[in-house]
């Protein structure tokens, strides 16, 4: 019974359905297992060590820019320009330079312009002192008018007494002739007479000498008035003359300095220091 149990086996395990049905489930459980592989997780990569920079952020205006290729053309070109001929002596900023408004680029040599402006000066003190000068006489004429004046009037007084005097001798001298005609009065009282009279005479000759002398003295003296008025017109005539001229040396000597007409970038120098400028060369 056993034996015949066992040959049925090995009939059963042999035969053809069986032996498929073996390799359809093989087949399945290799699938199955591939299916169970690629669902497993790889494994995590290890971490890597880098440097790192830390920064604070901070609100800030953004502003939108476009940038662009241009020609950038300045809209405003000066040339500095002396206003007087001279001797450029320095460049005080090189080319390409940024100035700003005011700014002195380049300078003249005006030496010889301090040095007429010295002399200038110097006879404008001298011009001055004339005019204190000229003061001092006019005020030394007019006292000296005022004491002539004085003189005159007391000369004029002594003029009319002389003359009075004349009056009384001539009088007296008629009267000692009519005595003398009477036989009244001697020879030698009409002598006195005729000699007082002479005196008198003489007195009124003098005393208009010194009128005459004291009048002319006047003169003199109103003459020396205006010539010290005249020196004191003369003097301050030169001294605006002399001001004018320093004033006009000081703003050449401001004009010897080339300053920047506005702000901006000096381009290129056209001259060098040691060459002549003119007005109306850069």
């Amino acid at each position: 019974m056993e034996e015949t149990q066992s040959k049925q086996k090995k009939r059963f395990f042999r035969s053809p359905w069986m032996i498929s049905l073996l390799i359809f489930l093989a087949i399945v459980m290799v699938i199955v297992y591939s299916n169970v592989r690629e669902k497993e997780a790889p494994p995590a990569p290890k971490p890597k060590q880098v440097n790192v920079e830390v920064q604070t952020i901070k609100a800030q205006e953004f502003t939108e820019s476009l940038v662009l290729p241009a020609i950038i053309t300045a809209d405003r070109v000066a040339s500095i320009k002396p206003e007087f001929s001279g001797t450029l002596k320095r460049w005080l900023f090189p080319e390409g330079s940024e100035v700003e408004l005011g700014d002195v680029i380049a300078e003249l040599d005006t030496k010889s312009l301090r040095l007429n402006l010295d002399e200038l000066e110097a006879a404008l003190r001298t011009a001055s002192q004339n005019v204190v000068l000229s003061s001092i006489t006019k005020e030394k004429a007019e006292v000296n008018l005022a004491n002539m004046q004085k003189a005159t009037q007391i000369q004029e007084v002594a003029l009319e007494s002389a003359e009075a005097t004349l009056e009384l001798a001539k009088k007296q001298y008629s009267r000692t002739q009519r005595m003398a005609a009477q036989k009244i009065a001697t020879t030698a009282q009409l002598d006195d007479s005729e000699n007082a009279l002479i005196q008198a005479k003489l007195g009124v000759s003098s005393a208009r000498q010194n009128v005459n002398s004291a009048l002319l003295n006047i003169e003199v003296a109103l003459l020396a008035i205006k010539e010290a008025e005249a020196g004191i017109e003369l003097a301050e005539a030169r001294i605006v003359e002399l001001e004018a001229s320093i004033e006009k040396l000081n703003y050449q000597i401001e004009k010897g300095q080339l300053k920047a007409p506005f702000s901006g970038k000096l381009e290129a120098r056209l001259v060098e220091a040691g060459e002549m400028v003119s007005p109306g060369v850069s």
